[in-house]
Formats: C-alpha cells, sequence, structure tokens
C-alpha cells in the first residue's frame, strides 16, 4: 500500500498460483489509486515496487494484469513499465449495464 500520511492512498496486490506448472506466473491485482492522488505518481510508485519485489523471487518469470480499455492513464504505466499486451478480451466486465473489454498485458521478469 501506499500512504499519505496516515492515510492510505493506493494499493496492489500481486498473487500467483501454487500449481507447478504455472507458478512462475504472478498476476497484478487490484491496482487502485485514490482519485485524489492519481497524477502523482502514486501507481507508478507501487508498481515499480511490485516489479522489485516480483523480480527478487526466483519462483517468478512473468507477471501478468489485466487493465480496462480505454483507461489510457493506466495503460500508459504499464507500457512504460515494460508490459505488452497480448490479447483482448471483449466485453470482459459489465458495469451498469455497460460492457468493457479487457486487455490482457505481461512482464517477463528474466
Amino acid at each position: 500500500g501506499a500512504f499519505h500520511g496516515d492515510r492510505l492512498v493506493g494499493t496492489v496486490t500481486c498473487e500467483h498460483d501454487a500449481r507447478i506448472k504455472v507458478q512462475h506466473i504472478g498476476h497484478i491485482i487490484g491496482m487502485m489509486v485514490h482519485t485524489d492522488e492519481q497524477g502523482r505518481g502514486v501507481g507508478r510508485a507501487l508498481l515499480h515496487a511490485l516489479i522489485e519485489r516480483a523480480s527478487a523471487d526466483a519462483e517468478l518469470h512473468q507477471l501478468t494484469l489485466n487493465v480496462t480499455a480505454g483507461n489510457v492513464a493506466a495503460e500508459g504505466l504499464y507500457e512504460r513499465s515494460g508490459f505488452v499486451r497480448y490479447g483482448t478480451h471483449p466485453r470482459a466486465i459489465r458495469v451498469g449495464g455497460k460492457f468493457f473489454d479487457k486487455h490482457h498485458m505481461l512482464l517477463n521478469l528474466r
């Protein structure tokens, strides 16, 4: 998590499967930065800290994430951090009756 004083302003989570054939892949989920803190480098700091920690884990060789299509700021952050898009899941989520695609992205750590 990222804090501004005592206040939690951002979070990111990485999990990986215990199954032997896929335990080398970490999945970034739940990346969130409070609206008041967006554009101040909080997301970048969280992501870079996660990548650094994942890189230090000898078991992890790859990170994946999904980003909502059209979230230009998030897609740009991930691309600047080395992630590449490898596919799109059409109509992956539905919010308020409206469908949104999700882009799949990955980063090879080694």
